[in-house]
């Protein structure tokens, strides 16, 4: 797998903050589901597969935690967010190609995750509560 891969489609070309405020629009009923699709320029039947999740993708949730984790003091290293990424996965049943023996993603997912998501992993340091 290529380390620095080119898209060569267009496909799912919308934008994810576009697509959190659509959903946010329809679940609140200040618009149609076709109406948000037209504003925010998002396929209305992708709009509507990604309303039938409950509102959530997948992907979203999976940004959201580390990206918290890190903001609370609780920095992840590259392992555990690679074993972190495995278990998600695995409990919700979406099919992976992680390493099922060492149970944990591989290099070129967590790279991957990290430029698209603009993340930064690194040692956590020791905090105190006081």
């Amino acid at each position: 797998m290529p380390r620095n891969y080119v898209r060569k489609t267009n496909r799912q070309s919308w934008d994810k903050e576009n697509m959190k405020k659509a959903i946010s629009e329809v679940v609140n009923n200040r618009s149609s589901v076709n109406a948000a699709a037209k504003k925010y320029d998002i396929p209305e039947p992708t709009l509507r597969r990604y309303l039938k999740k409950g509102g959530r993708t997948r992907e979203l949730e999976e940004h959201e935690f580390p990206v918290n984790a890190g903001r609370r003091a609780f920095g992840l290293t590259k392992s555990q967010f690679g074993r972190l990424c495995f278990d998600f996965a695995e409990s919700k049943g979406i099919t992976h190609k992680f390493n099922k023996e060492k149970r944990a993603a591989g290099r070129d997912f967590i790279e991957a995750f990290m430029k698209e998501s603009k993340l930064t992993l690194r040692k956590p340091e020791a905090t105190s509560v006081a």
